[in-house]
């Protein structure tokens, strides 16, 4: 796979795709936050931390109310029921009562 492919691969924000092996390649990804656990990579330490608390290795705990999808982030759930349910009430996004299906 390319280089070009690897680090235009899934980016935009969600830091899938990104491998620590390009950091040789382009000394602006050197500056990048790795994830231990997945090679995930991120811009800001604060997108780690918050993919390290609520996503790596978790099961998504929101689940949408009115189709199959599930979540890892209750923000994710909001913006998707805000655009794909238009018109239909939020949902309470406690990941306790999201979790139960």
């Amino acid at each position: 796979m390319s280089s070009w492919l690897l680090l235009h691969q899934g980016y935009g924000g969600h830091g899938h795709g990104q491998h620590a092996a390009l950091d040789q390649h382009d000394p602006q990804l050197a500056a990048r936050k790795v994830c231990d656990g997945c090679g995930n990579v991120y811009k800001h330490a604060q997108s780690l931390w918050k993919h390290r608390r609520f996503e790596c290795g978790k099961e998504p705990s929101f689940c949408c109310p009115y189709c199959s999808l599930r979540f890892k982030r209750a923000a994710h759930l909001r913006r998707h029921v805000g655009t794909v349910h238009q018109g239909f009430p939020m949902p309470s996004t406690s990941a306790s009562t999201s979790a139960s299906s």
